[in-house]
């Protein structure tokens, strides 16, 4: 939503990581916010992981300026575009990014524990399923950059709160992939099994889930394990 509220034109680039299940839900709620501010909001979907790495230089060719990356540092980059950041040929500033506070993640799993709460897989060794802890929990939140318009702001801090109390689901009313088979219907909500478990694209991305034949070599390994089926070779989707 800040990304469509600050950009003047249609186009936001969207820079992904891996293929793999989980990552293509922040895809589309990306897509979603920002269509909810501009119906006419197109993503361009690329990938840090596949061979031919896009650069900045991809997004300033055709005009996109705002982009929506990694949300922390990675070691073995210099760069600092972190989160949501302007691009122009003056080079690269921070706009929002989402932080997560791990302190109040482990608060929140001690007290779960001592209140007898806490769940395991008894099918198995004995570990911790997933847990749905986001803004209602202060487990995650959205830092606003200072050249964000105070009006912005509080659109955002008001859909924080409505996300946090419930009175707003993001996945739900009438939701086209982006090859406009229907996903959900008007009086429907994904279940958080259904969002976990994305495997395709919303309405409005431009691009593509990519196959484990276009990924650099240090990404195959880690989305054999994890990744969507549709990125493995058929030898492997039948090993999974």
């Amino acid at each position: 939503m800040i990304a469509a509220s600050l950009s003047e034109q249609d186009d936001i680039g969207y820079l992904a990581d891996y293929p793999i299940y989980g990552v293509i839900p922040g895809i589309n709620a990306f897509a979603l916010g920002a269509r909810m501010i501009n119906p006419r909001a197109r993503i361009h979907l690329q990938w840090s992981t596949m061979q031919d790495c896009p650069s900045d230089q991809y997004f300033l060719d055709r005009g996109i300026s705002f982009i929506s990356s990694q949300n922390m540092i990675s070691p073995t980059k210099e760069d600092r575009t972190l989160g949501l950041y302007h691009l122009s040929d003056k080079g690269t500033r921070n706009v929002a990014t989402t932080v997560y506070q791990w302190g109040a993640f482990y608060e929140e799993l001690i007290n779960s524990i001592m209140r007898g709460s806490w769940k395991t897989d008894s099918t198995k060794e004995p570990k911790a399923l997933n847990y749905w802890w986001g803004l209602s929990a202060n487990v995650l939140d959205v830092i606003l950059g200072s050249s964000i318009p105070e009006n912005t702001c509080r659109l955002i801090r008001f859909l924080k709160s409505s996300i946090a109390n419930g009175s707003f689901t993001i996945f739900s009313g009438i939701l086209y992939d982006n090859e406009h088979t229907m996903r959900c219907g008007e009086n429907e909500a994904l279940t958080p099994e259904d969002v976990m478990m994305m495997d395709w694209l919303i309405e409005g991305i431009e691009g593509e889930i990519p196959t484990i034949d276009q990924l650099s070599d240090h990404a195959k390994d880690l989305v054999r394990l994890r990744g969507l089926k549709q990125t493995l070779s058929e030898g492997e989707r039948q090993l999974v």
